[in-house]
């Protein structure tokens, strides 16, 4: 009946309804479960990239210092006892979903939750209801400009979390409402202007030794030369398992936020130095072919910008990248503007589907081929296209000689896969490797 009613409504009118609609579902939950959030400490989390890395940090920290907790993001949702993955084609659920989830972390005796907010989300109004005592944001740069139609719509949309963080009524347990953000990044006014509202503490941090006077604390730490996350705060060394020196940036972040807490330093530095990264995000496929397999979730030119360089700097041999771009409403633009990203970066570049859903998959596809030859200075001397998603990957591993990197980007561990024509099928972009691993190993046996 929604996806009749969809065809049927003019796209601008629907547009108009959803927040409304959301808006009330999610009011309509939070009574029903009996206002959860109001008996935890709930933390947002919002941004255009690392947000769901950003929400394990915290969760991982807050368990190592013996606080419970629950958390929801892109990749899984946890009640404070047990893991389940994202089976839903959506990065932020509905608010009877969301309320629902928030209950059963509660239920599980959770003293935090953790919500990744969505701009889709927060602008729909999924999360009308929750009482939130933190807000973060990762960073902001342009991205969903199709959905929201400008910049601005799009900033307008983050920055409702700050102000549903600070109209939450405050908690016995809380005297101040948390708000954080990263200075090193860009578009930030209308969340520093949040600085000097009553009961409202604003700290920053900074990698770069950038400075506000529109913040409380500014948590300035420096770089560590490393592949994987690590930084120096006040004198320590803090480091992680996770590739990408650019996660440093969300270590520290979510570092500074349970500092902000009151988590300890020694409590955030043990946590950090045993947190393995988030499922699909750079993480690494073992295999026995003596080449390195990394999947991620890199959707946008902001994530290709900084993950690309960071496992580039990382491969001793050739890097072979597999990647498309998801059809539908999403801005058509990005495809040439990825495909000049990997070819600067990537030695062998193999462009498949991504989620094709309804658009065509050859025009994406030769959309980013263009986009390979527009690189000033190129370093991809093969480009390819596959479009079946499993055989583009088992064609990257097949090029792949030992020593070289195979980078899969745009699913992470989504659980599903939009085939052309709008067809969704079961998939985990980890899974598919291993089958293709497998089948290699058997093929290969006398």
């Amino acid at each position: 009946m929604k996806e009749f009613l969809k065809k049927i409504i003019p796209t601008k009118l629907l547009k108009s309804l959803r927040p409304p609609y959301h808006g009330a579902l999610a009011l309509l939950a939070n009574t029903y479960y009996g206002k959860p959030s109001s008996k935890l400490i709930v933390i947002g989390v919002t941004g255009t990239a690392g947000k769901s890395t950003t929400v394990q940090l915290l969760a991982h920290i807050l368990r190592g210092s013996g606080k419970k907790t629950g958390f929801t993001t892109t990749i899984s949702s946890h009640d404070g006892d047990v893991e389940t993955l994202n089976r839903e084609n959506q990065s932020m659920p509905g608010g009877p979903v969301l309320h629902k989830q928030i209950k059963a972390m509660l239920a599980h005796g959770c003293e935090f939750a953790i919500i990744e907010c969505t701009s889709e989300g927060l602008e729909q109004n999924r999360h009308l209801g929750i009482q939130f005592d933190a807000a973060i944001l990762t960073n902001l740069t342009p991205a969903h400009i199709d959905n929201h139609g400008s910049l601005a719509s799009y900033i307008a949309a983050k920055a409702k979390l700050f102000t549903a963080t600070v109209s939450s009524p405050l908690k016995q347990s809380k005297k101040q409402k948390l708000l954080g953000v990263c200075l090193d990044g860009e578009n930030l006014d209308s969340f520093l202007g949040f600085h000097g509202k009553n009961n409202v503490k604003m700290f920053a941090t900074t990698l770069e030794g950038k400075t506000s006077a529109q913040v409380d604390t500014i948590y300035a730490a420096n770089k560590v030369a490393s592949p994987r996350a690590a930084f120096i705060l006040d004198g320590e060394t803090f480091g992680t398992k996770i590739l990408g020196d650019y996660n440093a940036y969300n270590a520290l972040l979510a570092t500074a936020t349970c500092l902000s807490l009151s988590i300890s330093t020694e409590d955030c530095k043990t946590a950090l130095a045993s947190f393995a990264g988030a499922p699909g995000r750079m993480e690494q496929i073992p295999n026995s072919r003596g080449i390195t397999i990394i999947v991620d979730y890199a959707c946008t030119p902001i994530a290709f910008k900084t993950a690309l360089p960071s496992v580039r700097a990382g491969a001793s041999g050739k890097l072979i990248h597999v990647f498309g771009m998801t059809g539908g409403l999403r801005d058509a633009s990005q495809r040439f503007i990825q495909g000049k990203i990997s070819a600067q970066y990537s030695d062998a570049i193999i462009i498949t589907n991504e989620d094709a859903y309804e658009s065509d998959l050859a025009e994406i596809m030769e959309n980013i081929e263009t986009g390979t030859t527009q690189a000033e200075h190129p370093r991809a001397t093969v480009v390819e296209k596959i479009g079946d998603r499993k055989a583009a990957i088992a064609r990257a591993i097949e090029l792949a000689q030992v020593g070289d990197t195979v980078f899969i980007t745009g699913k992470g561990c989504e659980q599903f896969h939009i085939l052309p024509g709008n067809v969704k099928i079961p998939w985990d972009d980890r899974n598919v490797v291993r089958d293709i691993l497998n089948n290699f190993s058997q093929n290969s046996r006398p």
